[in-house]
């Protein structure tokens, strides 16, 4: 007999063991043709519904008072079970109400009783009590299935009354198998984690869960635990860094540049902060990102197959989840990397509040400093300036009135700044740097994101579950220059970018059946966009050119979706939805329908997907292509509107997923993408190499461009091995990306500039008590560049000689050497001075290969010269970590 109890204090006779016993006495026979027998004698009503259960099989759910001193006497002999149990509640003033199949509930008699009821509740970590979204919840028995709310939630409504089995599982987390009752108030399910963070090493496997519960292919949803397993970069633990080990990820560049999701541009990519858009999540020129990894609690990647919910962009959606800092004891970590120095700080305030407050800061301008006195040998004094660093501010703070209430406010804040002053020397000659000069250049860069987030989160009733947030988000950018290559030139220049968002979101849940659920919400954004500069270029006493503008604009965005999640069949899931967008610049409204397919043949060993999406994109980036004034390192976003159209995208695609042992996950899926109105350069060999430029109004930059059309198609195979103290992972791509402009004179299809027909990525980890130990290896092959196919020299009589120019009739006709590296880490995990240790080691392109990441071709007197840009040598990288 198994006991449990459920909210109402229901008291569940399980038969399973005891059932075993009465087999081995009895024999082999079915419960129908199972024979009662009741002698009449007095007998406790709890021992004779026991009895009575193992004999029929029946599930018996009463509470304890009800049969609390309780006796029947009852004389029976037969077959019928109805007719027995009807016999040993004869006279104590209770009745049997049925439930479900082989399920009845004793109440007193002539009172009612819920034949259906709704089994809901919120999966949390057991050590933090955070919320853990995604978390797949399966009822076995009825073989339906779930997976929790951003909040945690999940319910199952309409259920049959009384105890179900309930199995829970997570990646990085204990499985959950358990009976849980439909009455009364949703449940708290804790789930406790496998990973020990002071010591980082994976004590057992947590269990591969099922692989039906996804429902949307193309999807990446990761607990921060399992992250943190994944090789490292050259900024320490970067969250976007790490997702280039999932297939069709990948960055724009060595270890440079966006992210580039199967085939598309980084501006085709939504990142989100708690629900505020991050438009330039990146530090050092592309080499980190503004994710540290410890700060958040979860991520949720979809490639192309988006929600409902999201839209604005057509590539790809990176939602993260900043960590409620939500721990029954204060935690603190610091460390001290290559290129930054970090901390960490979660704890609770109150038993219903906590907070997480992080810190990180570049601290090469503390080591080589940021100002630089000199002076010559006739005594003229200066100072030059070499500063530059980065930084990440973020907080966050819980408060939950109730456990079916939560309030969070969200804050971030990090940007780069680079000042420099140094003498105009192209010679490069140190000894030339370190003394004043009437020739200098002077450059002020800042470019800084920031937002603000609350977000209110309530379960209205069991079946409804409200969540709405609001945010304030912005982007600016500043590059200011001063040249002065001669005693009679000067250049000075104030360029200045920023756009911001303040939004509002509403959604609703409703778990309309157990086969059935539905969301809907709505969506307003008020965008502004602001750009100014003021350059001044002197050429000589008296001649003068100045440039100054400003531009302002405003847009309003509205959206409103609805989205259905439908189990019409056991093993089949739909998910439907409609988003309908609408922008006052343009006056353009947009629909874009979703469809995702899912069929399990096994919940384990074999599911398909298959989804369609349609999707719009209102904003676009673009940049000045002549004048290095302006628009070097800044973001330039611009609405659609008269005289840009939204682009719009179509993608299909495909998947299988299989988990065929504890700790291995296969995935293989494939895709199509169309898109159209993405802006291409017009002139795609134009240089920046001017000084006046054209300007910065928004007309004047969209004239230097072209719409054009876009298509990507690929398969991606991903292999990830978790097992005792191992874990890898293996991803591959095959893919081709191209684009075309019927505008330009080569209207057809050529290769886009991240174009990478085969990309292989792997890593393998050991994981010890003390010691831990990885190698990585990446390869794929070489970008586009267009290879000049002849040389020719143009000359007039007038002129001292002809000048020499190259024919390139074909965009992106070459493509560069195969990129290949190998890194190798090591770590050292100790306790000392009352704190958790680890010592990282990495070695960083190991091989000593350098990659070509770039070429360039110039004439010269015999022909063409080739000058290919190389990646970076060896590094070896050190970062020491503490954890109170």
């Amino acid at each position: 007999m198994v006991r449990i109890l459920v909210p109402e204090r229901l008291r569940v006779l399980r038969t399973f063991t005891l059932a075993l016993v009465l087999v081995a006495s009895v024999g082999l026979r079915s419960a129908r043709a199972q024979v009662f027998e009741f002698d009449g004698q007095v007998t406790p009503l709890a021992e004779a519904l026991l009895e009575f259960s193992v004999a029929s099989g029946w599930d018996v759910v009463y509470a304890d008072r009800l049969v609390a001193d309780r006796e029947t006497r009852c004389r029976y002999v037969g077959s019928v079970a109805t007719e027995a149990l009807a016999c040993l509640l004869r006279g104590t003033g209770l009745e049997a109400r049925i439930a479900a199949d082989r399920q009845v509930v004793l109440v007193p008699a002539g009172r009612t009783v819920r034949s259906r009821g709704t089994l809901a509740g919120y999966v949390r970590d057991r050590e933090t009590g955070e919320v853990l979204p995604g978390a797949h919840v399966f009822l076995p028995d009825l073989r339906r299935g779930s997976v929790t709310s951003r909040a945690g939630y999940f319910a199952f409504p309409n259920l049959p009354a009384g105890s179900h089995r309930v199995q829970v599982t997570f990646i990085g987390y204990a499985p959950i198998d358990t009976l849980l009752g439909t009455a009364g108030a949703p449940v708290i399910l804790r789930m406790g984690s496998v990973m020990v963070q002071a010591r980082p090493v994976v004590i057992e496997s947590s269990g591969t869960g099922r692989a039906d519960l996804g429902l949307v292919p193309g999807l990446v949803a990761m607990p921060v635990q399992q992250l943190q397993q994944l090789p490292a970069s050259l900024g320490g633990q970067d969250l976007i860094e790490s997702l280039k080990w999932m297939p069709g990820v990948a960055r724009a560049g060595e270890v440079t540049g966006g992210l580039v999701v199967r085939g598309a541009g980084s501006d085709q990519n939504l990142y989100l902060v708690d629900g505020a858009p991050v438009y330039h999540p990146w530090h050092a020129f592309s080499l980190v990102s503004s994710f540290q990894t410890e700060t958040f609690r979860q991520i949720r990647l979809y490639r192309g197959a988006f929600p409902a919910e999201y839209g604005g962009r057509l590539s790809a959606v990176l939602d993260a989840e900043l960590s409620d800092g939500r721990r029954p004891e204060p935690r603190a970590v610091a460390s001290i990397g290559a290129l930054s120095a970090r901390f960490l700080i979660e704890s609770p305030i109150t038993e219903r509040s906590s907070f997480m407050l992080s810190g990180r800061r570049s601290y090469i301008d503390r080591i080589i400093g940021s100002r630089h006195p000199v002076e010559d040998d006739s005594g003229r004094r200066d100072t030059l300036r070499t500063g530059y660093f980065f930084s990440d501010w973020s907080a966050k703070v819980v408060f939950r009135p109730d456990k079916d209430a939560r309030v969070s406010a969200s804050f971030y804040t990090g940007g780069d700044q680079l000042d420099l002053r140094l003498p105009f020397d192209l010679s490069l000659d140190l000894d030339a740097w370190l003394r004043p000069s009437d020739l200098l250049f002077e450059i002020d860069e800042r470019w800084k994101n920031s937002l603000a987030s609350i977000r209110f989160e309530r379960l209205l009733a069991e079946e409804w579950f409200l969540t709405a947030t609001t945010y304030d988000a912005r982007y600016t950018a500043h590059e200011g220059a001063f040249v002065q290559p001669s005693l009679t030139a000067a250049v000075q220049s104030d360029y200045d970018v920023s756009i911001r968002d303040l939004g509002a979101s509403v959604d609703i849940d409703w778990y309309r059946s157990l086969y059935h659920q539905l969301r809907g919400g709505v969506r307003v954004v008020r965008r502004s966009f602001e750009s100014s500069v003021d350059a001044t270029i002197g050429y000589a006493p008296g001649v003068v050119e100045r440039l100054r503008q400003a531009g302002r604009s405003d847009d309003l965005e509205l959206s409103t979706f609805g989205q259905s999640v439908w189990h019409p069949l056991r093993p089949l899931h739909v998910v439907s939805g409609l988003r309908l967008d609408w922008s006052q610049e343009g006056r353009y409204a947009r629909l874009s329908p979703r469809l995702s397919v899912q069929y399990a043949i096994d919940s384990r060993l074999l599911v398909l997907q298959a989804a369609v999406s349609r999707n719009h994109q209102f904003l676009h980036r673009i940049r000045d292509r002549f004048s290095f004034l302006y628009d070097l390192v800044s973001s330039r976003w611009v609405p659609s509107g008269p005289d840009v159209s939204p682009a719009e995208g179509t993608q299909v695609s495909t998947g299988l997923e299989s988990r065929p042992w504890n700790g291995v996950e296969v995935r293989v899926g494939a895709y199509a993408r169309r898109s159209s109105g993405m802006l291409l350069p017009r002139d795609e060999f134009r240089a920046k190499d001017g000084l006046p430029g054209p300007g910065i109004e928004v007309g004047t930059l969209l004239s230097q461009y072209v719409s054009g059309d876009e298509r990507s198609f690929g398969t991606e195979i991903g292999l990830t091995v978790d097992r005792g103290p191992w874990i890898g992972m293996v991803s591959y791509t095959a893919s081709r990306t191209h684009n075309r402009s019927l505008v330009l004179d080569d209207p057809d299809w050529r290769p886009a500039r991240f174009d990478v027909p085969h990309a292989l990525d792997a890593f393998l980890r050991w994981r010890g008590s003390r010691f831990s130990f990885g190698a990585s290896v990446q390869w794929r092959s070489g970008y586009p560049v267009t290879v000049p196919v002849a040389r020719y020299d143009l000359g007039d009589p007038l002129s001292d000689g002809p000048s020499a120019y190259l024919y390139r009739p074909t965009i992106n006709n070459g493509r560069l050497p195969a990129y290949f590296r190998a890194d190798l880490d090591g770590s050292w995990s100790f306790h000392g001075l009352g704190a958790a240790w680890q010592v990282r080691l990495q070695l960083y392109n190991v091989l000593t290969r350098r990659n070509v990441i770039d070429r360039a071709y110039e004439p010269t007197e015999d022909g063409v010269g080739v000058k290919s840009r190389l990646g970076l040598p060896l590094i070896p990288l050190i970062e020491i970590r503490m954890e109170l």
